[in-house]
């Protein structure tokens, strides 16, 4: 089963919201997005708790006006929120009676949010662990019909209409958040994309899963000429779902 570095790992904090709704408690409901601004934090919030939290030793990794992604060891989570991160055998199920083993983290009791912050936090949690369906290892070359990126993909899709009228993606930055991607991988050699590898978790240089990098083809094939940022999301062990869209955003994606 999967380690996980206990020296960095990612949590989540939440933000009290400037109006007193709250995400935590109304987590189980329909929140639409006409409903989003009642549970944003104050203008400075996510700014101040920043200073606060790397202060004391936290990384921030990224942050938004609902809450704030930080990574710190273990004792730190401990010393701060008074709560020990526990590490357990799970088994989750993928459907189709496929199961696997892995390890999950939890947080043994709620935490303690210090008074120095207990104005702008309201809880901390640990994203829970989710899956890719993705092979690994060497790409296969199955003798039956399959795709071959790039030219099925833009051929299929239509895209090949539009780059021949010079419109491949000049100009558009887009981001992609996924498993990881491996930037020296042999397919993407020699092809000229303009890519920008972003890490939330883990190494930049691996993709636990292998599904970042196969899907990647997919999209530089329909835009090739894009400003492309890849987000990485989980090491294997940890997900950093938010945390990867809030660097998205912050990269200035526009797609």
């Amino acid at each position: 089963m999967e380690k996980m570095n206990k020296n960095n790992m990612y949590a989540e904090v939440v933000l009290r919201s400037r109006t007193g709704a709250s995400l935590i408690a109304d987590g189980t409901r329909c929140i639409t997005a006409d409903k989003l601004r009642l549970y944003q934090a104050e203008p400075d919030s996510p700014e101040e708790i920043k200073r606060k939290l790397e202060k004391v030793g936290f990384t921030v990794v990224a942050t938004s006006q609902f809450g704030v992604s930080i990574s710190g060891s273990e004792k730190l989570y401990q010393d701060f929120f008074k709560t020990k991160i526990i590490e357990r055998p799970v088994t989750m199920f993928l459907g189709e009676g496929i199961e696997h083993q892995s390890n999950a983290f939890f947080l043994e009791e709620p935490p303690k949010i210090p008074n120095d912050v207990s104005g702008l936090a309201e809880t901390l949690y640990i994203p829970k662990k989710g899956y890719f369906l993705a092979g690994e290892g060497t790409m296969p070359t199955p003798s039956y019909y399959h795709l071959r990126p790039p030219a099925d993909i833009s051929r299929l899709t239509g895209a090949d209409n539009a780059h021949t009228r010079g419109f491949r993606g000049n100009g558009i930055k887009v981001a992609m958040v996924d498993s990881g991607f491996i930037l020296n991988h042999d397919y993407y050699a020699g092809r000229g994309y303009n890519i920008t590898v972003h890490t939330a978790v883990g190494s930049a240089t691996q993709d636990e899963y292998g599904h970042g990098t196969g899907i990647a083809a997919n999209l530089l094939a329909i835009a090739p000429a894009c400003e492309f940022h890849f987000v990485k999301m989980s090491d294997g062990v940890q997900w950093a779902t938010l945390a990867a869209f809030r660097m998205a955003v912050q990269a200035g994606a526009s797609a």
